[in-house]
């Protein structure tokens, strides 16, 4: 969330540094930035992110890390994140995850949580050259707040386990591979015990000998809403958001999802998808389909349609939801790129876009310059208002600290 204050408002960046590389045989990494107080809105801070890791053999590995974010020029308020990670590769197929982590936070005339500030990730893998089984466990307390990174659920856990069976198929001209597998995603709120959400996901993947794809889903999807839920359906004539509510209770039903693709293997790459089925207490019935392409190894591209119409009952329930996108990108040489990306989406009735030039030296360093920038314009109004529009300027060099001065 380092440059981002509430509600999504910019908030301005005066300056950031990164120092990384291997010493000892670990992997280190160290970053502070600073950005500027915003009148009436959010103080300036210090943000700072330290990460120690350590490879280990037969795909292992173990690492800690350590994120602050401290209030410029007020005293005791601040937030910390400490975390430890482990990668253990057991034999040749089986492997084992897990992530720790608890936050602690200080803000002046507010009591500090005590409980609920922990995050638990577990994940055991299993895969050959056939079966795959995955199982996870995920705990996220409500009180726990990375402030420098983003955090889009709190306050429940979650279990999942899948089943992945692949099957080549050598007596078959144009078909190379069935993949068939399926899984189930259960939630429920910590402090509630009230199941939250459920997902049972049935999916096979038919791969051809030409390079292209067919794969039909269904997924059986379960929400529980102890409270309602807001959702936005577009922006009125006079640039305000519109909103409809869908009311609590328990909603479940199918979505199917049938996909295609072309070939990946040639310059132009079709893809489209179809979603159909039950959303909350209504229906959505939409799919996106996309068209890409690259000419030799120097240009490359692709324009992108996502559309949804979401119909749900009660005063403006029903609503669409169309993204548009189109990227373009040319290599002058193995280091040297220009890129852009523009995107216009009907519920926010914002363009944006995005023109990034990038030298490269090694290990990701080099010189990069972006330039982006937002319009709110609707379309039938023919009105228009700039929402930002900023320039960054990033360089960085690697260098070997155990040589200088030899």
């Amino acid at each position: 969330r380092i440059g981002i204050g509430g509600g999504g408002v910019p908030v301005p960046i005066e300056w950031g540094s990164r120092l990384s590389g291997r010493v000892s045989g670990l992997d280190v990494g160290l970053i502070h930035m600073r950005t500027e107080t915003v009148e009436g809105g959010t103080p300036g801070n210090g943000y700072t992110v330290a990460r120690l890791a350590r490879e280990l053999p037969n795909r292992s590995g173990v690492g800690v890390m350590f994120t602050e974010r401290s209030a410029l020029g007020i005293a005791n308020d601040h937030g910390r994140t400490f975390a430890a990670d482990t990668n253990i590769g057991i034999g040749e197929f089986f492997n084992f995850t897990g992530v720790l982590g608890v936050t602690t936070s200080s803000v002046p005339g507010e009591v500090a949580p005590t409980d609920g500030r922990e995050a638990v990730i577990l994940t055991a893998n299993y895969r050959d050259s056939e079966w795959q089984f995955r199982s996870s466990y995920d705990r996220i307390g409500a009180n726990f707040n990375p402030e420098v990174g983003f955090l889009r659920r709190s306050d429940f856990q979650q279990v999942s386990g899948t089943i992945w069976r692949d099957i080549r198929v050598p007596s078959s001209d144009w078909i190379r591979q069935f993949s068939p597998h399926t899984s189930y995603t259960t939630a429920y709120g910590l402090e509630s015990g009230v199941k939250e959400t459920a997902t049972w996901h049935m999916h096979n993947m038919v791969r051809l000998e030409n390079g292209g794809q067919l794969s039909f889903a269904a997924d059986w999807i379960y929400d529980g809403l102890t409270e309602p839920l807001e959702l936005t359906t577009g922006v009125d004539d006079a640039g305000d958001q519109t909103f409809v509510e869908v009311p609590t209770g328990e909603y479940s039903g199918w979505l199917f999802n049938p996909s295609v693709n072309t070939s990946t293997q040639v310059p132009v790459v079709w893809r489209t998808n179809l979603l159909l089925g039950q959303f909350f207490s209504g229906t959505r019935k939409g799919g996106s389909t996309s068209l890409s392409f690259q000419l030799g190894g120097a240009l490359a591209g692709a324009i992108a349609l996502e559309y949804n119409r979401i119909e749900l009952p009660g005063p403006g329930g029903k609503f669409d939801a169309t993204l548009l996108s189109s990227r373009v990108g040319y290599s002058f040489s193995p280091t040297l790129y220009i890129q852009s990306l523009i995107q216009y989406n009907t519920q926010t009735a914002v363009w944006s876009g995005n023109l990034r030039f990038g030298w490269v030296d090694t290990a990701g360093t080099g010189l990069f310059i972006v330039f982006n920038e937002r319009q709110s314009e609707r379309i039938a109004g023919l009105t228009s208002s700039l929402l930002e529009r900023t320039v960054s300027i990033k360089f960085s060099r690697q260098r070997d600290v155990s040589r200088i001065g030899r």
